[in-house]
């Protein structure tokens, strides 16, 4: 086939010579027409602007009988204002104004003359309406009196007469014997004649010709029209600039795209008035379009394009014609070939030794060997996963059964690297020699993918919280091992059944109802079931039920999340219990009040021991609730950074928005019981407003974008210096931007912030977020503001929520000194609004702002990788997540299960910086502190916290036991790393 290859290699040759060739004659027929056309355009343009130069010479000369004549009008004027009468005042220089008329005229090019005093006033024009007004704001007056040199003729910029219409002037002062300026003298040029020469030049329908000013601006363009005129053309890289700055008086310039044929071609000429003193001398252009100049060429170009194209087409087609049936063989072998070279999927020959006897690229590819390496390496240099006896005997297998043989093993790279691959091989015979043929396919990411996906079942199957999935006709189609524990009945037990079976029949039916009516909605259910156990010991659970989606909306399961908190809820009836008995003491200790007043401090200490009860209380269950929450939620940070396909990641999403869910409604929950509790403590630091606002409008700019709304901010100027609580106000604000999005389909989101009574000391500031969203019924307006509570329960189904947010938003904004309300229109949208008091200080929240880190992991791993930190940790499954995400980042992490263990490896081991939990079994957190700073070592090194207890005052206890800085459970990465990062150092 390589006579073949020569035939078109020698036709090729033959076709680029003529081609050659023909591109030589029309690129010389080109520049032969470009240059007629040059010659055209500088022809026209030099002998248009020699016309307009005796036109402006004779205006000019205009100019010079009018100054030469002003001494005769000045003094018939003198003695017509001595005679003159208040009827007759209409006479004054009436010989200027006759004589200006006169001059005009006699057709010289100037349209109106003036006669102006050193005050800029008209004391006579050549139309005798002009007499009287000021032209003392013209710049041809302007420039013209402040010119130091008499002679000094001004060509004015365009303007626009009380006519009307555009002109431009020449004008001159002139003086008195003593030198002193006593008025100007102007002529407006007659545009309609340049207008008229101008369009004389276009000789074509694309030819364009413009008058332009010295400094650049547009006097008159044809075509065009009266908005083009005072368009700036002294512009880096136009026609003007490279002209000016050439200092030439005639040009010929072509812009880059004309040799496209899309560009302009343009002759340039500079006015030079002989024998005047101008300030800024004026250019006459005329262009044509390159592609119409040379539409005649691009029409021969064509025909000889055709020709070419007609005898390359000839020529192939008779080489082809002469070709096709010697080479259908060819083709055929040739696409087997390709399909070969172009799979995806290694494919190697071996001979019955094993020896390499041909391979595609992508095998070569694979294992990093070349076409060299054919006849020279056996497979069992590649193939890891068996010895070289071992491939004999599968080798010998395939010969004498026939049948095709699929197994798994290990390729190693020629650069050390081992990959997972699949072999599928048959045998074959080739003129007699016994040969085997493999296909082998890479499943490292595969294998990595079954890994990650048990690790996630390893995860599920060991967290706490009791976990089943059932399909839509209720039936159980998995459970973890926690639920199993919980029930006590075996996975045979409870797989195929519903889970009604564990129901005790104690939970009122009203309960069922609204779970179902919720799930077939669509919606997440969450509430308490009374169940019975297989030995029959009844207990509570908390469910959380959510449905299971396909990635086309479909439900095809639901997901329930349960914890048996049997044990909370008798703690909660022993502590209302204990609230029942507290009050009967008070009522006594108080009727006792009346005979002894020493028995009212054993009466407060009792009440005391109650709120600290209720604090601990809460503490604790933020803890328990927080840790295994951190668990859920780190661990599906960690399967986010595995390869996985859209479907799992889309199943990954759904569970990370249920756990970020059930968070926020602990969160919620929590900062009512706090604030309840008067435990709610409020930072006073710098508060950046505008970028408080900035920070909202970029959580909430991904749903408002998939809605299609739009988002307005309205801010007033702010005080300087105010002091509050950024995190609270954001929260407030957030939730009120949040709702305004879930309740409003279509229209806009408007964000007011608005400054309200002031002193040195603070200010008040309010915040409103208006919508065009469903609205609310007047009389519901209040009860949105009580905790639990919604404008209708309906909305929960539809728009989910907790009816939580707002009376914590009303709460935190009295405690900020202010109050929270909102004003509706059901159908039109609402306004929900709140006030906060802010102090004043000194500092400047715009620059004592902190920008929060961004990509901090990533800084981590580039500055501080391989050093060594210890994180101290009871619980198994934030131990494995907090050590994965730490030796992701470079860190080299040590592990103590308690506060005890801490100490001593503190003690022996020099730590770049100490993860501390606060609640663990044999020593906590807090303890531990202390005693590893009376260390030597433990002096310096940096110690964070990293705990579910989330309160202020844990936070406050920490850094009292000498801890450096805190984060709380679920843990964000990114706090996280950013935490590191500060004690670390940044850079």
């Amino acid at each position: 086939m390589r006579v073949f290859h020569t035939q078109w290699k020698l036709l090729f040759v033959f076709m680029i010579v003529l081609a050659a060739v023909m591109a030589y004659n029309i690129d010389d027929s080109r520049r032969v027409k470009m240059a007629e056309e040059e010659g055209h355009l500088s022809n026209l343009a030099a002998i248009s602007a020699d016309i307009i130069e005796r036109r402006m010479l004779g205006a000019d000369q205009l100019l010079q009988v009018v100054i030469e004549s002003v001494p005769t009008w000045a003094a018939a004027n003198a003695a017509a204002n001595a005679a003159a009468t208040k009827e007759k005042d209409k006479n004054r220089w009436a010989l200027a104004k006759e004589r200006l008329a006169q001059l005009v005229v006699l057709g010289q090019g100037a349209e109106v003359l003036l006669l102006l005093s050193p005050t800029g006033e008209i004391l006579a024009d050549s139309r005798d309406d002009l007499a009287g007004l000021s032209a003392a704001h013209r710049a041809y007056f302007q420039d013209a009196r402040a010119a130091a040199d008499s002679e000094k003729r001004i060509i004015s910029l365009p303007f626009e007469t009380v006519f009307n219409n555009f002109t431009f002037a020449i004008s001159r002062q002139f003086r008195d014997r003593e030198g002193r300026v006593v008025g100007v003298v102007a002529a407006a040029m007659d545009m309609a004649f340049i207008g008229q020469l101008l369009q004389r030049m276009r000789y074509a329908d694309d030819v364009e010709s413009a008058l332009i000013h010295g400094k650049g601006m547009q006097i008159m363009a044809i075509p065009g029209n009266a908005e083009e005129t005072g368009r700036d053309l002294a512009v880096p890289g136009s026609f003007f600039t490279r002209h000016r700055d050439s200092g030439a008086i005639d040009n010929f310039l072509v812009d880059a795209g004309a040799y496209s044929g899309q560009g302009r071609m343009m002759a340039l000429h500079t006015m030079q008035l002989d024998g005047l003193n101008i300030d800024n001398p004026l250019v006459l252009s005329i262009s044509r379009d390159v592609r119409e100049a040379l539409a005649e060429w691009r029409q021969r170009t064509l025909v000889w394009g055709m020709i070419f194209l007609a005898v390359t087409l000839l020529a192939c087609g008779g080489l082809w014609s002469y070709q096709r049936k010697h080479r259908q063989d060819w083709e055929t072998i040739l696409r087997k070939q390709t399909l070969v070279d172009t799979a995806t999927d290694g494919m190697l020959l071996l001979d019955s030794s094993g020896m390499l006897v041909d391979a595609n690229p992508a095998f070569f590819k694979m294992v990093g060997l070349t076409s060299a390496d054919i006849g020279r390496v056996r497979i069992d240099a590649v193939d890891i996963g068996h010895d070289y006896d071992a491939i004999l005997e599968r080798i010998r297998h395939l010969r004498e059964t026939g049948a095709a043989l699929r197994f798994e093993t290990r390729y190693r790279h020629s650069g050390g690297n081992i990959i997972d691959v699949e072999i599928s091989c048959c045998s074959l015979e080739e003129q007699g020699h016994a040969l085997v043929v493999a296909s082998s396919r890479d499943v490292t990411e595969r294998k990595a993918t079954e890994k990650e996906l048990a690790r996630l079942h390893q995860a599920v199957e060991q967290t706490p919280e009791g976990i089943c999935i059932t399909n839509t006709d209720g039936k159980i189609e998995y459970v973890n091992r926690a639920f199993m524990v919980s029930s006590g009945y075996s996975w045979d037990e409870l797989v195929g059944r519903n889970p009604g079976l564990l129901s005790a029949h104690q939970t009122p039916r009203e309960v069922y109802e609204n779970l179902w009516a919720t799930l077939h909605a669509g919606q997440i259910w969450a509430g308490e079931l009374l169940n019975r156990r297989k030995s029959g010991e009844c207990f509570t659970e908390s469910v959380i039920i959510s449905p299971v989606r396909e990635d086309d909306g479909r439900i095809t399961g639901y997901l329930a999340i349960k914890q048996d908190i049997t044990e909370k809820k008798q703690m909660q009836h022993e502590l209302e219990a204990y609230r029942e008995h507290l009050e009967e003491m008070v009522a006594n200790k108080t009727a006792e009040l009346q005979k002894a007043n020493a028995s009212l401090t054993v009466a407060n200490e009792a009440a005391n021991q109650a709120v600290r009860a209720k604090a601990a209380f809460l503490s604790n269950m933020s803890h328990e609730i927080r840790t295994p929450m951190n668990g859920i939620i780190g661990m599906l940070h960690l399967l986010r950074r595995s390869h996985m396909d859209a479907q799992q990641r889309g199943h990954l999403a759904k569970i990370e928005q249920s756990a970020r869910h059930l968070l926020a409604l602990v969160n919620d929950i929590l900062d009512l019981s706090k604030i309840d509790a008067d435990k709610m403590l409020l930072e006073s630091l710098p508060v950046n407003v505008p970028l408080i606002v900035a920070n909202v409008c970029s959580i909430i700019g991904e749903t408002v974008r998939k809605k299609g709304l739009t988002v307005v901010t309205d801010l007033d100027p702010l005080p300087s210096g105010l002091l509050g609580d950024t995190t609270r106000l954001t929260q407030v604000l957030l939730n009120y931007t949040s709702n305004a999005v879930k309740f409003t389909e279509r229209g806009q989101i408007t964000i007011r912030v608005r400054a309200g009574d002031s002193d040195d000391q603070s200010a008040v500031i309010r915040f409103e977020v208006e919508d065009t969203g469903i609205g609310v019924e007047q009389q519901d307006l209040e009860r949105l503001f009580q905790a639990f509570e919604q404008a209708d329960n309906s909305t929960t189904r539809v728009y989910q929520g907790s009816g939580l947010g707002l009376a914590i938003n009303r709460q935190l904004a009295v405690l900020m000194g202010g109050d929270a309300g909102a004003i509706s229109t059901l159908g039109q949208g609402s306004c929900f609004w709140f006030a906060a008091r802010l102090a004043r200080g000194e500092h400047d929240a715009a620059t004592t702002a902190s920008a929060v880190q961004s990509d901090a992991e990533s800084r981590v791993l580039a500055l501080h990788a391989g050093k060594r930190v210890l994180l101290v940790e009871d619980e198994p499954i934030n131990q494995e997540i907090s050590q994965m995400l730490l030796s992701d980042a470079g860190l080299e992490v040590d592990l103590a299960g308690n506060g005890e263990e801490a100490v001593a490896l503190a003690a022996s081991n020099d730590y770049a910086l100490i993860l501390m939990d606060m609640q663990m079994p044999i020593m906590d957190g807090l303890d531990a502190t202390r005693l590893i700073r009376q260390q030597a070592e433990g002096k310096k090194v940096p110690i964070v916290a990293m705990t579910a207890n989330a309160f202020a005052e844990d936070r406050e206890r920490c850094l009292i036991a000498g801890m450096d800085d805190f984060v709380a459970k679920p843990v964000d990465p990114e706090v996280l790393f950013s935490k590191i990062l500060e004690q670390l150092g940044d850079g």
